[in-house]
């Protein structure tokens, strides 16, 4: 029996854990996007902040 199949077998079993696993994935997923979009959002403003002031600028 292959990796696939048992896979297959074990999601249709435990419906419950399967979708709690799932939700819990989708979570993670979520919060590790909006910080990844959060830094480059700061970034970008850093960058706006530096042109327009023609100055260094340390944010931290």
């Amino acid at each position: 029996m292959n990796i696939l199949s048992r896979t297959i077998k074990y999601i249709t079993r435990k419906k419950s854990k399967s979708v709690l696993l799932l939700l819990v994935f989708l979570v993670v997923n979520v919060m590790l996007l909006s910080t990844n979009a959060m830094i480059h959002s700061l970034e970008n403003t850093k960058d706006q902040i530096k042109q327009n002031t023609k100055s260094k600028l340390i944010v931290q």
